[in-house]
C-alpha cells in the first residue's frame, strides 16, 4: 500500500509532467486524459474492495482517503492547466 505522501508525490509529478508535455503539444492528451482517469478509477476501486477499503478508512483515515482523491487531481489539473497555457501560447504567437 502507499504512503501517503508517495501519493501526493505521483499525482504532483505525473501533473507537472503532463502540464510541460500538453503546453509543448495537445496529442500529449492522448495520454494524459486516460492517465488521469485511471489514476481516479484506481482509487474508487481502491476503497471499494470489500476487505481493503474499510481496513485502510479504518487505519488511516480520510487523509489516505483525501491523498488518493487528491492525487488525482492534481493529475487532472496538469491536464487542465496545460491546455490553457498550450491555448494562450498559440493565441499570443
Amino acid at each position: 500500500m502507499a504512503t501517503q505522501s508517495s501519493l501526493w508525490f505521483c499525482g504532483a509529478f505525473v501533473g507537472v509532467f503532463l502540464v510541460l508535455g500538453i503546453r509543448w503539444s495537445k496529442w500529449v492528451n492522448f495520454i494524459g486524459v486516460p492517465l488521469a482517469v485511471l489514476f481516479f478509477y484506481f482509487a474508487w476501486d481502491t476503497l471499494r474492495q470489500p476487505y481493503i477499503g474499510p481496513a485502510i478508512i479504518k487505519e488511516q483515515g480520510t487523509p489516505y482517503v483525501l491523498a488518493l482523491y487528491g492525487s488525482a487531481t492534481l493529475v487532472t489539473l496538469g491536464v487542465m492547466l496545460g491546455n490553457y497555457l498550450n491555448k494562450l501560447r498559440f493565441r499570443n504567437a
